[in-house]
């Protein structure tokens, strides 16, 4: 990701962010120019490099993802069983942040045998069940990969700051 100042106000005290990793930069100077300059001349002198090592793009996908997954978390049909498509959408999140840091996300994935056919009935005389023809997954489980990796997120950027 390219380095990018973002100025969020010049009056009375200018403030601009690093967009990778969010550093603020402050002026106090009271004419707009001079302030621009001292905050352009701030960051080139920041180095985008967080204290646990992990550089700002890879913290960038971090919070990306944790936003995803958060909407996905808040937007969950709250039904006992979760279309396969949410966790689609779950895994394709978790496919971004391999992608972007190197970090292994295998141990969040709902594993493929927590996926089965919906039940529609089932007859207890004969045994037979009866399924629907889409698969899903129990929201339990689910929700335990999901939140764990909002926690595993949200640790990251906590040892980051």
């Amino acid at each position: 990701m390219p380095r990018k100042l973002r100025i969020v106000k010049l009056t009375p005290i200018a403030i601009a962010v690093c967009e990778p990793c969010g550093w603020e930069f402050h002026s106090k100077l009271p004419l707009e120019d001079e302030a621009l300059r001292e905050m352009e001349n701030l960051f080139e002198a920041h180095s985008c490099e967080l204290k646990s090592g992990v550089n700002a793009e890879c913290m960038n996908e971090i919070a990306r993802a944790f936003t995803l997954l958060s909407a996905i978390r808040q937007n969950l049909p709250n039904k006992p069983e979760i279309p396969k498509s949410w966790v689609t959408e779950f895994h394709s999140v978790l496919q971004n942040v391999e992608k972007s840091t190197g970090l292994s996300m295998e141990e969040f994935r709902v594993s493929p045998a927590a996926l089965h056919k919906e039940i529609l009935a089932a007859d207890q005389r004969t045994g037979a069940v009866y399924c629907l023809g889409e698969t899903v997954v129990n929201r339990s489980e689910y929700l335990l990969k999901i939140d764990a990796a909002l926690d595993y997120f949200t640790n990251q950027k906590k040892s980051a700051t």
